[in-house]
């Protein structure tokens, strides 16, 4: 017996497809509760454009727990609007399974970006690069740490998940911030909240007190982005161990 591939298993056998308005050219990547592909759109006029499409996976489709998440990332991340974290431009339905459309990003994330570098060059990324990529990272995470909903109420946002796999470079340059899938707000702001006891994030870009899952605030992102810098200047990374639990120690 075979294994399926990505793509088989989930159910691109044939491509493109149509999804909605969308058609699915590519998978791009499979995480815990979620599929992200790349796709496109056409309309009247020749007008044509690639874009992203995040859905839930089909055997979540009918949990309400996860479609509850899957709704507040789509509330939160398409109220934000900053130069340095992707947008998201909708949240939709479509042959009963849950997206987000959002902006196709032409690049590569952070991480195979400095892999890359080290392996060609035997050194990290030039200091002034590394610089000012973390240097517009903040800048993305000060807009959202500083977001207010309609009433002016800060939202209290955390991202939580702040590494270089979640740090995307367009071709430009540009620093992206993605998935605000974890992110956590004020107590009551969002539906769906994390479990007490349960960790979210990568654990060797974690703040001390999240390690320990205590109550955060923005300054946890800001030591993520922190550890994130220190691994580009050194190359090499500030917390680690054969396993998850001598990396939190």
């Amino acid at each position: 017996m075979t294994e399926e591939t990505p793509q088989e298993a989930a159910g691109l056998t044939g491509l493109p497809i149509p999804f909605g308005r969308y058609q699915i050219l590519e998978l791009l990547a499979v995480g815990g509760m979620a599929e992200v592909y790349r796709a496109s759109e056409t309309g009247p006029g020749g007008f044509h454009r690639q874009l992203v499409i995040k859905r839930v996976k089909p055997k979540y489709a009918s949990n309400p727990s996860f479609i509850q998440m899957f709704v507040d990332e789509a509330k939160l991340s398409a109220s934000l609007s900053h130069p340095n974290i992707v947008s998201v431009f909708e949240f939709g339905e479509a042959g009963g399974n849950y997206y987000l459309a959002m902006e196709y990003l032409d690049g590569l994330h952070l991480q195979a970006v400095h892999v890359r570098h080290v392996q060609r060059r035997k050194a990290p990324l030039p200091w002034p690069a590394s610089l000012l990529i973390v240097r517009d990272v903040l800048r993305g995470l000060e807009y959202a740490h500083s977001f207010c909903d309609a009433t002016g109420q800060s939202l209290g946002l955390v991202h939580r998940d702040i590494n270089l796999v979640n740090i995307m470079m367009r071709r430009d340059g540009t620093p992206k911030i993605l998935d605000f899938g974890i992110a956590k707000a004020k107590a009551g702001i969002r539906g769906a909240e994390t479990a007490a006891g349960v960790l979210k994030g990568k654990f060797g870009y974690m703040s001390p007190e999240q390690a320990e899952g205590r109550p955060l605030d923005r300054r946890s992102d800001v030591f993520s982005a922190a550890i994130v810098l220190h691994e580009l200047l050194t190359g090499r990374r500030l917390f680690w161990g054969n396993a998850n639990l001598a990396i939190l120690r």
